[in-house]
């Protein structure tokens, strides 16, 4: 027992040393040639021949079996400790990597025919062909993959889980096994451990075996996964169990094989199960699955936020292990490229079962890109991407037609999975649409912010063009007294919420005055030797209502419309485009 746990081990050290490390033997021969030396040539080797002295090729005809081979050039030798069954080109593109620096043979399984063996000295890459071979196409963004007795399709971008499941009528000591994949099509997903105490190995193992006790883990080596375990008490697999768990990601279509190879397992008693890379004895069985893994995240729908911003709702459907996970959150990219996040844990679901996750924006951003994605400890969804004025224009787009729905409550909604669809709420929400564009891309023009794409520019000439309006009733007033403070001026913020700032020098900071606004108490904030009073989230369909504030016996009777009213008697034609867009915008939102 002891000296087959010894030797098992050896050769999985074996296996794993060959995989991490890279020979620096250059591409020279002692004397000039390259051979096959192989179990079918009685190891004295069957020279190779090249037409460009790099590669070198040699065919043999062979019955079926089971052969180990390697490759010699001059006195150096070079081998995989790998299977290749019948041709590399199953699951590779460019072959298999040998390693001169350990001792280790190759085997082929072949069933019968003239087989190709081509050597590259200058990259170490060995290719096994098989006569009539033909090569699976590789066009497509859907990849064909072939494993055990069945087959898989997916799609690009899709990740597939596979697992290695195996029963057996007695206790096993050890296995050693390997799977060989094409990595030009499949890309290996890595297990990430929070556990800072647990090696990476040791933790892919015990995520990967889950049912293996002292496995040795090796995944670095591109192509290959091996799998190696001895245990002098044995392994009980006398009910089916997972032997092994994989994820890949889908990166290239055609048709592929994943080959997962048992090449040494044996019985508590000693019996062999497997030796040699071949089934000797019944009892063991070997079952192989693949299914699609459901991704993390998939955006359901969209809705723009009309309320006391202007911002995009994201709606998600999260997966299980995304919700589980303390880690997940969802990261916007903003237009200036900023990014902000938000934990999945602090988002209640709707009732649906879909997580909203909110995006505010400024009008001059309506045009552009808000970027979102979802990352968890160990995966990440794609990127999602959205504007505004995408939205806007889907509503338009479909405002004489049947379909979706247009929330109420300063919520544009698109068509989604929403129930109760309206022909006529595309038509009722087409003005405020059409006054928001506007109001988007006079804020472009008056910031110079991405005026290449204006919000508005799908409409027409006459829909572009703003009206002039008398707002003289909305012209501010300042009445009372009170002692010590002086009103000093007001703005009107255009980002992504609707404000207004008023400011008041305060000469007694000991005793300041009572502060109301619309007869709330409120509190000041002191700014550059003034005190700021700041009234937020003013909805669009409010932008015209009273707001008086009082400190102490002074008012001001002073709304958002009453700043734009200033900005038509100046100069600044831009601003006043965007006064005059923000009172449309202001009207529609009434009339909606």
């Amino acid at each position: 027992m002891n000296f087959r746990r010894t030797l098992s081990l050896a050769l999985a050290l074996i296996l794993i040393f060959s995989f991490q490390c890279v020979s620096a033997f250059a591409a020279e021969q002692t004397d000039g040639t390259v051979k096959l030396l192989g179990s079918f040539n009685g190891w004295k080797g069957t020279e190779m021949e090249t037409a460009d002295g790099t590669v070198y090729k040699a065919t043999i005809k062979l019955e079926a079996g089971n052969y180990l081979f390697k490759i010699k050039t001059g006195d150096t030798e070079f081998g995989h400790p790998g299977t290749v069954k019948d041709t590399t080109a199953n699951v590779s593109t460019n072959g298999f990597k040998l390693s001169d620096l350990v001792n280790a043979k190759c085997t082929l399984v072949a069933t019968g025919g003239n087989y190709t063996f081509s050597f590259d000295t200058e990259t170490h890459k060995l290719k096994v062909i098989k006569d009539n071979f033909d090569t699976p196409d590789t066009d497509g963004d859907t990849l064909k993959v072939n494993f055990g007795s069945g087959s898989f399709s997916a799609k690009v971008g899709d990740t597939v889980a596979y697992s290695v499941y195996l029963s057996a009528d007695k206790l096993f000591e050890d296995i050693q096994s390997i799977l060989n994949y094409n990595s030009d099509k499949l890309s290996l997903k890595k297990v990430l451990s929070d556990n800072a105490e647990v090696a990476d190995s040791e933790a892919e193992a015990l995520e990967c075996c889950p049912n293996i006790s002292d496995a040795v883990y090796n995944s670095e080596h591109p192509g290959a996964v091996a799998v190696n375990a001895s245990d002098i008490y044995g392994y009980d697999f006398t009910e089916e169990k997972v032997l092994v768990n994989l994820e890949f990601t889908v990166v290239a279509g055609g048709e592929t094989s994943l080959e997962f190879i048992v090449q040494e397992m044996t019985a508590v008693d000693g019996t062999d199960y497997f030796t040699f890379s071949n089934q000797v004895s019944e009892g063991a069985n070997v079952r192989e699955t693949m299914e699609i893994v459901p991704p993390v995240a998939e955006m359901d729908r969209y809705r723009v936020v009309l309320s006391g911003h202007i911002a995009l709702n994201f709606y998600m459907k999260l997966s299980d292990k995304a919700v589980s996970d303390s880690k997940s959150k969802v990261v916007f990219t903003h237009p200036d490229g900023s990014k902000s996040s938000v934990y999945v844990k602090d988002v209640t679901p709707t009732e649906e079962g879909l997580y909203m996750f909110t995006c505010c924006l400024a009008a001059k951003e309506m045009a552009s890109d808000v970027k979102v994605q979802l990352f968890t400890s160990t995966d990440r969804s794609k990127v999602y991407k959205y504007s505004v004025k995408e939205y806007a224009e889907y509503i338009l787009e479909n405002a004489q037609n049947a379909g979706g729905i247009v929330g109420g409550g300063g919520n544009i909604g698109n068509s989604g999975s929403c129930g109760n669809i309206q022909e006529s709420e595309y038509s009722k929400a087409a003005p405020l649409v059409k006054a928001m564009l506007n109001y988007g891309a006079y804020a472009q023009e008056y910031f110079g912010y991405n005026t290449g794409i204006l919000a508005n520019e799908g409409l027409s000439e006459s829909e572009k063009q703003l009206k002039e309006t008398d707002l003289s009733e909305y012209s501010y007033k300042l009445e009372g007294k009170e002692d010590g403070v002086t009103y000093y001026g007001s703005k009107l913020s255009l980002e992504s919420e609707t404000t207004l700032k008023h400011r008041f020098f305060i000469d007694d900071e000991e005793n300041i005055p009572v502060i109301t606004v619309n007869d709330e108490v409120v509190t000041a904030q002191k700014k550059d030797g003034y005190y700021e009073i700041k009234i937020t989230g003013i909805l669009a369909q409010e932008l015209d209502e009273k707001i008086i504030v009082k400190v102490g016996g002074l008012t001001l009777d002073y709304n958002a419309l009453s700043y734009a009213q200033l900005v038509m008697s100046g100069g600044n034609t831009s601003l006043k485009n965007v006064m005059k867009a923000l009172c449309v915008y202001n009207s529609e939102a009434d009339l909606y």
